[in-house]
């Protein structure tokens, strides 16, 4: 598995308290539940519920925002806001992150990390290199 994708897996279930999130590998075989590819797994995240299928920077967002340090975040940021510049510029970018407006910036983010996954953490190694 890609040693990025294992530590942000790690990462994830030390801020998921209330344990909501199933992970699986790419190698389980999951993707047929769901009719998403290996090739597809291999390129970005995915998260599945109840009637929804998300990838990429969609999948990552959904996340975000069940994970209660995420709010908790936002909300202390937008409360020790030094002035209401600052106050209006997080609530402004907090709405930008929640819309649909943010998906080609989110999503152009979310490729370029993917595509460079196996070159962002030094020593680790990803089996699914990118062609250069």
């Amino acid at each position: 598995s890609c040693g990025f994708c294992r530590r942000t897996k790690e990462w994830v279930q030390m801020l998921d308290f209330d344990a909501i999130f199933e992970w699986h590998p790419l190698q389980s075989g999951i993707g047929d539940r769901y009719g998403v590819s290996r090739e597809q797994l291999k390129h970005a995240l995915h998260a599945a519920g109840p009637g929804w299928l998300l990838a990429g920077y969609s999948a990552f967002r959904r996340m975000a925002l069940h994970l209660p340090l995420f709010s908790m975040t936002l909300l202390t940021l937008i409360a020790l806001s030094p002035g209401p510049q600052t106050r209006r510029a997080v609530v402004s970018l907090t709405l930008l992150f929640l819309l649909p407006v943010s998906n080609p910036i989110g999503d152009a983010m979310y490729n370029w990390v993917a595509r460079h996954r196996h070159e962002l953490l030094s020593g680790e190694v990803c089996d699914f290199p990118e062609a250069k």
